[in-house]
């Protein structure tokens, strides 16, 4: 049997302040009193108390709370802790060298301005233990992030007519690409959208920057030829400065802004259109 301790740490959340001037929402970011706590689930509830009407800040805010909780710590320990919670696993795969998982941590757990609602889950991704990569620990936690989810399972262009999501937010935007429009004219269903955000780069680049993770889930119709495709869209966020990476951000003159800037179709995979 194996044993695992786990060792309470000092998370410091931040709290945010929003103020709208003209038609462009800016973010300011306050340090909060560091608040000693043992579980990932407190900081998650924590943060879903904060008044933040907008998903895009709210969902920054709880990837920032997860992160420094979850990295660099031992899959195991994290894991067992996580179970001791009370929460499952409700999807785990594999990505090359790493390995992936979702943790479910609430059921509609934040509603939009036009009443449709998100799951929020916890993501942790870590390196196979079979593997020695120079970048990754093998069998530590090296990704975390929360996970906002809806639930769609609707033809596309039922999703598109409800207008679930805020004008002009990364949903709404990443909707109307062509590669999505394109494939919501083939593809019978979406099942789910998946939101996250944290780093775009990738471990070569010296330098980083943050944004929005989106997976849109394509599926057909029949149960008897049940196939599948993903799309994968990065979106560059104003939320977070431009830095050198592992660097601690010290300029005082960055204001963090509630906006969107590029967007990137990154991958397309599944089954045949």
């Amino acid at each position: 049997m194996i044993v695992s301790v786990i060792v309470p740490v000092v998370l410091a959340c931040s709290i945010t302040s929003r103020w709208v001037i003209g038609s462009e929402v800016k973010v300011e970011t306050h340090p909060a009193p560091a608040v000693a706590v043992c579980d990932v689930v407190h900081g998650l509830q924590e943060t879903l108390r904060s008044t933040n009407t907008s998903y895009q800040v709210l969902l920054r805010e709880m990837s920032h709370v997860v992160e420094p909780q979850c990295v660099g710590k031992p899959w195991k320990n994290v894991s067992n802790e996580l179970m001791r919670q009370g929460l499952r696993i409700i999807d785990q795969w594999e990505n090359g060298d790493v390995i992936n998982c979702h943790y479910l941590i609430k059921t509609n757990a934040f509603r939009t301005a036009s009443k449709y609602s998100f799951d929020l889950y916890l993501m942790l991704t870590a390196g196979k233990l079979d593997r020695e990569i120079p970048t990754k620990k093998p069998g530590c936690i090296v990704g975390a992030q929360a996970v906002f989810v809806s639930n769609v399972h609707l033809p596309f262009s039922e999703l598109v007519a409800q207008s679930r999501f805020p004008k002009g937010t990364v949903l709404d935007r990443v909707l109307t690409l062509p590669e999505i429009v394109n494939n919501g004219a083939k593809w019978p269903l979406v099942r789910r959208i998946y939101l996250s955000y944290g780093s775009l780069s990738v471990d070569r680049h010296q330098y980083e920057e943050s944004g929005f993770i989106v997976v849109v889930e394509f599926e057909s119709a029949a149960l008897n030829n049940l196939r599948s495709k993903n799309i994968k869209v990065a979106v560059k966020s104003g939320l977070d400065p431009f830095q050198l990476k592992n660097v601690p951000h010290h300029d005082q003159s960055f204001t963090p802004t509630d906006s969107l800037e590029e967007i990137k179709v990154l991958s397309s995979g599944g089954g045949e259109d």
